[in-house]
C-alpha cells in the first residue's frame, strides 16, 4: 500500500470509513455508536479528548450524534479540528474487514513499513498462518494473471494496480508473520 504523501492521517481514515460507506458495506450510525463503545472501553475517562455523551448508559439511541461528531472531526471542510490520536484506534478497529486491514496498511505505509500481524503462537495458528499466506499467494497470481495479460506492467495497467498491491501486501505481511516466528525459534534473524 503507498503513502499518499499529500494526505494527513486523519484524512487516510476518513478515506477508509467513507470507502466502507460507499461500498454499502458499513451503515454510519452503527458503526460510529460501535466507535464509541470501543473507544469507551480502551481509553480510561481521564485520558479521553473527545466527549461523547451517553444517556443512562444507552448509546445506541444517539448514533446520529456521534456520527456528527466524528464527521466533523474528519472533514476539514467542516470543521478545522483534527483527529486526536486517542480516537484513531477506534475508528479504525471498527471498521468492517478488508477496509479495516488497508487503513491499517495505509497508516503504516506513512513509515515505510508493512503492517504485519502478529502470529497466533499455538500449533494451530503456524498452519492457519501457511494456509493463510497460500490463499493470499493464490490471490496474487490470479491479480497478477490480469495485470500480465499482455505480458508486460505498464501505464494500462493503472486500473489493475491498486488491486493488484493489496493482494502482494497482503501476503508479503502473511509471509513477514511466519519469518518473525522462525526467527524467534532459530534466532537467524537477517541471514
Amino acid at each position: 500500500m503507498t503513502h499518499r504523501p499529500h494526505e494527513t492521517r486523519a484524512e487516510c481514515v476518513w478515506r477508509h470509513i467513507l470507502e466502507a460507506r460507499y461500498a454499502g458495506r458499513h451503515a454510519m450510525l452503527p458503526y460510529a455508536v460501535e466507535v464509541v463503545m470501543h473507544y469507551h472501553a480502551t481509553v480510561p475517562d481521564i485520558a479521553r479528548t473527545v466527549v461523547f455523551r451517553v444517556v443512562d448508559g444507552d448509546y445506541t439511541s444517539r448514533g446520529d450524534r456521534y456520527w456528527q461528531q466524528i464527521t466533523r472531526m474528519l472533514m476539514a471542510e467542516v470543521d478545522n479540528t483534527r483527529l486526536p490520536a486517542d480516537l484513531e484506534e477506534s475508528l479504525v478497529l471498527c471498521l468492517p474487514q478488508p477496509y479495516r486491514d488497508r487503513c491499517i496498511q495505509a497508516l503504516a505505509a506513512r513509515y515505510n513499513l508493512l503492517a504485519v500481524p502478529i502470529p497466533d503462537d499455538t500449533p494451530v495458528g503456524h498452519m492457519a498462518s501457511v494456509a493463510d499466506f497460500t490463499g493470499a499467494a493464490g490471490g496474487v497470481l490470479s491479480r497478477l494473471a490480469e495485470v500480465l495479460d499482455d505480458q508486460v506492467i505498464d501505464e494500462r495497467d493503472a486500473e489493475k494496480a491498486p488491486g493488484t498491491l493489496v493482494a502482494v501486501d497482503k501476503a508479503i505481511g502473511i509471509l513477514q508473520s511466519i519469518r518473525s516466528r522462525l526467527v524467534a525459534v532459530t534466532g537467524l534473524g537477517g541471514q
